[in-house]
């Protein structure tokens, strides 16, 4: 009841409104200026002033966003890390990046973040990482980095809030 789609845009479920080319499925859903709104109220509070372009996908997915473009949200009732957001990833509050710019087969030029809304480079952890293996290069440094790493000793100093290295 209620949906809407208008200037090429199409909707399905109670009160769905798609815009210019947007598509929104489910009660509320919000899909606008070439985005994709999928779940209850996901896009919910888009207005009307040409934020497209974000892809939404879940239960309330992105329904913090009244002028963010080019986002795309995943999960239940996950939100875009601004209202105003542009160009990020956030994927179940875990997997987060920003500067989310590329098309077709050009690289985006941002950075992505575990753990961290605000990854610094390519890759930021805010965390423990394990891994089988760990490949190191760098042009500046010569030799078996990880190998130099795991000769490393640490020793809690008496505080217990602080490490001394050996080496």
């Amino acid at each position: 009841y209620g949906a809407g789609g208008y200037n090429n845009g199409a909707a399905v479920g109670y009160s769905a409104n798609g815009f210019s080319n947007g598509a929104a499925v489910g009660y509320y859903a919000i899909g606008q200026y070439n985005g994709v709104a999928l779940g209850y109220r996901a896009g919910a509070s888009l207005g009307t002033q040409n934020p497209g372009g974000n892809i939404l996908l879940g239960y309330q997915a992105g329904d913090n966003l009244t002028t963010g473009t080019y986002n795309t949200v995943i999960g239940y009732n996950i939100d875009a890390p601004a209202v105003d957001s542009t160009q990020t990833l956030n994927i179940g509050n875990l997997i987060y990046a920003t500067g989310v710019d590329g098309t077709g087969t050009t690289l985006s030029t941002g950075n992505m973040g575990v753990g961290t809304t605000t990854p610094s480079m390519k890759l930021s952890v805010q965390g423990n990482v394990l891994a089988d293996a760990y490949f190191v290069y760098s042009d500046i440094y010569e030799g078996d980095a990880l190998s130099d790493l795991q000769q490393i000793k640490a020793e809690p100093n008496e505080d217990r809030k602080s490490t001394r290295l050996n080496s």
